[in-house]
């Protein structure tokens, strides 16, 4: 799969990146250092909205994005008691969220955004070509 996030086409890069954070693997550091140093943009695809974005961005993105879901889902539960969450109910889907998350947290997840953001406040960005 790391190959396929380094030299697959567009959409095979993207989905990999994601899945690399997804999976909490350690190679994604690798991978963000890869795209910040040889930027590539691709047009992205989000709900009806297609952008170009860097491919940095979009794992940096998607890391930001789990934070955020994780604060909202916090947000949520604490105003619910979760014992009493009916099965099928958009409560339980939050709750699942949320303890899927608190896995990743418990990885490398934490320590992989922290390397992400060290390399994203070091590294001097460079013009595009779109």
């Amino acid at each position: 799969m790391f190959y396929l996030a380094k030299n697959s086409n567009d959409v095979l890069r993207i989905y990999s990146s994601k899945e690399f954070v997804y999976r909490d693997d350690i190679r994604i550091v690798e991978l963000y250092q890869h795209y910040k140093d040889y930027p590539m943009v691709v047009s992205y695809t989000l709900g009806c909205v297609t952008m170009p974005n860097d491919l940095a961005q979009l794992i940096f993105d998607t890391f930001e994005n789990i934070v955020e879901i994780d604060k909202r889902a916090t947000e949520l539960l604490s105003e619910v008691d979760t014992t009493k969450i009916n099965k099928g109910s958009p409560m339980e889907d939050w709750l699942i969220k949320q303890q899927e998350i608190k896995k990743l947290f418990n990885g490398n997840f934490n320590s992989n955004f922290e390397k992400i953001k060290k390399i994203k406040e070091n590294h001097k960005d460079f013009p595009v070509k779109k």
